[in-house]
């Protein structure tokens, strides 16, 4: 009767004296004091007894981790928005644990000492988390998944790959570092990894996919701006595709479909940013213009830069060229 007057309701835990026998085990093997590392192969008593004993600081630490692999110790903090201190004692926690590694990439980043990547045993508790096999998770999450012992056997692609995806975090690190100094004025709502800013979705009978390099939300006092970001690495056809190469016509047949979806919608199209070298910048922008002009479609908020200028002045400074205003640099917030 007294549960019936307060309203509230057993829970599964309660309702199961089994379930709960096994909880309040696992419980008591938690670690009070040190850390145990998961073992090699953990089982899923073995991934929930971790999940038990992380913070919600430290839970946070880990997906920051996962979805955002190879940042510092600075960049991880002012992800948190806690000093680096702090934040190296929650780093060594998840460590201990057998969650994240740290990684010196020697030649490849001779500017950094350490940057921080998924342990196998981060990867099966995030995916656990996430209700995903390991290997899900590591596809889908675009999850960077390099142990300090396979650094040498996997630096072509770190050569190769390192600087986009670097180009990539510093974007939305330089955002988020005006919304901690400012946040009366700025505030990044949103950053989306390669993996959650993926849209697949199907329009007049065919589906269609964007990949873009992340997606964000980002306020400037009353405004909030949506958008996706593209690091252009000069792999991309402007004009035509060649044997193994897409080109920007392609790519930007999807944005003009996911515009139309979201048309259909009554939704605004987010922007599109697209960083690349300055000889490119025209070249791309007069490449989609005329793809619009073409297939008769209203043209899509895309504003385009060079890593020079970007670096030189900042994402919310005068250095974006639009559609129909090349010759022009503007801001966009």
């Amino acid at each position: 009767q007294g549960d019936e007057e307060s309203g509230e309701q057993a829970t599964p835990e309660e309702g199961h004296p089994d379930r709960r026998k096994r909880a309040m085990r696992i419980l008591g093997q938690i670690p009070q004091s040190g850390a145990r590392p998961l073992p090699e192969t953990p089982s899923l008593e073995d991934l929930v007894k971790i999940a038990l004993a992380l913070s919600p600081a430290e839970k946070e630490l880990l997906r920051n981790v996962g979805e955002r692999s190879l940042l510092r110790l600075t960049d991880l903090a002012l992800l948190q928005g806690v000093s680096r201190g702090e934040v190296e004692r929650r780093v060594e926690r998840l460590e201990g644990y057998g969650l994240v590694t740290r990684l010196s990439l020697g030649s490849i980043d001779v500017a950094t000492r350490h940057r921080f990547a998924l342990a196998p045993g981060g990867t099966a508790l995030l995916a656990a988390m996430r209700g995903e096999t390991a290997g899900a998770f590591l596809r889908h999450g675009k999850v960077w998944d390099v142990a300090p012992d396979m650094v040498e056997a996997r630096r072509p692609r770190l050569e190769r790959e390192l600087p986009h995806t670097l180009a990539v975090r510093g974007f939305f690190l330089t955002l988020l570092a005006l919304a901690r100094e400012k946040p009366q004025d700025y505030e990044l709502r949103l950053w989306d990894s390669e993996g959650e800013a993926t849209r697949v979705f199907r329009l007049g009978g065919r589906q269609h996919q964007l990949r873009p390099d992340g997606y964000g939300e980002f306020r400037v006092g009353p405004a909030v701006y949506s958008f996706f970001l593209e690091i252009d690495r000069g792999t991309i056809a402007i004009q035509t595709a060649s044997a193994g190469r897409s080109d920007y016509r392609t790519k930007f047949r999807g944005y003009f479909a996911y515009r139309r979806l979201l048309r259909s919608l009554g939704e605004v199209c987010p922007r599109v940013f697209i960083v690349s070298e300055e000889r490119r910048v025209a070249p791309i922008l007069e490449a989609v213009t005329r793809l619009a002009r073409e297939a008769g479609e209203v043209p899509i908020p895309i504003y385009v830069t060079s890593a020079a200028q970007l670096a030189a002045r900042g994402p919310l400074g005068v250095i974006w060229r639009t559609m129909g205003h090349q010759g022009k640099l503007q801001a966009w917030g």
